[in-house]
């Protein structure tokens, strides 16, 4: 092969991710972005909880869990906020979606997730997941101006602004199915950082939308999936504690039958 070959061929390379989407590239991100060498520590004891938390679960589209987290907290760092803020983004919905060991309490699980998070981020997070919940509820109020976000609740926008974004990553959202993708979430996206000048969040999400218009040849490969799932659903081994949940269920229909 020539040299103006092999020019060529590197000149059509597809372009870097825009995001980290391992720890190690996202602690040299956010030092970047003026994160210090204590906020970093801090972002690592949270990886390493999403690790136990996360390690074992797939977006719909396969990509891993814990690279979700990572690349939602790098888009979070691009507006600048408080560590706690970049946090949150990095272990979000834990009490909801994480995978805790067997049998652990609701109070013991609170009681792992906030001495590693802390008292603020788990706050920030709360809110998260009422958005996340019922998000068209909130953003026709933001619209019509019934709603007023206090600084707490921008912050949880930002996360969930960032997670959409990262969920287009790569064109990540056309790898599951058409369904999972939603079109209006880029227009909440854009309504929110001309509303509170998100500048550079903006110029990355922009980005982010083009490179996903240009693969329509991934939607060929979607998957059938509209949310996350497990390691286990693909391997068909489920933990005891499943097992005896899926067991006691069927015993239940039985009795109400």
């Amino acid at each position: 092969m020539d040299k103006a070959t092999k020019s060529a061929n590197r000149k059509s390379l597809p372009t870097p991710s825009f995001l980290p989407q391992t720890n190690i590239q996202f602690y040299a991100w956010a030092h970047s972005f003026g994160y210090s060498t204590e906020d970093i520590r801090y972002f690592s004891d949270i990886y390493r909880l999403s690790q136990e938390l996360f390690g074992s679960q797939f977006r719909a589209s396969g990509k891993p869990f814990t690279s979700h987290l990572i690349g939602t907290a790098s888009a979070t760092c691009v507006e600048r906020p408080p560590a706690y803020v970049v946090g949150a983004a990095l272990c979000h919905l834990p009490l909801k979606n994480g995978e805790f060991s067997p049998f652990n309490s609701s109070r013991a699980k609170l009681r792992l997730v906030d001495s590693v998070l802390g008292k603020e981020a788990m706050e920030v997070d709360q809110v998260y997941e009422e958005i996340q919940r019922s998000r068209k509820l909130h953003f026709d109020s933001l619209e019509s101006g019934n709603w007023q976000p206090t600084l707490k609740e921008q912050y949880a926008l930002l996360i969930w602004a960032a997670n959409e974004v990262d969920d287009e990553l790569d064109a990540g959202s056309l790898f599951a199915a058409p369904e999972r993708y939603e079109t209006q979430s880029r227009r909440w996206v854009t309504e929110l950082t001309r509303r509170y000048d998100w500048a550079e969040f903006e110029s990355l999400a922009q980005d982010v939308y083009h490179v996903s218009e240009a693969r329509h040849w991934a939607s060929d490969m979607a998957s059938n999936r509209t949310s996350a799932y497990t390691i286990n659903s693909l391997t068909g081994r489920y933990p005891i504690r499943t097992r005896i949940r899926w067991k006691l269920n069927k015993l239940l229909k039985l009795r109400n039958h």
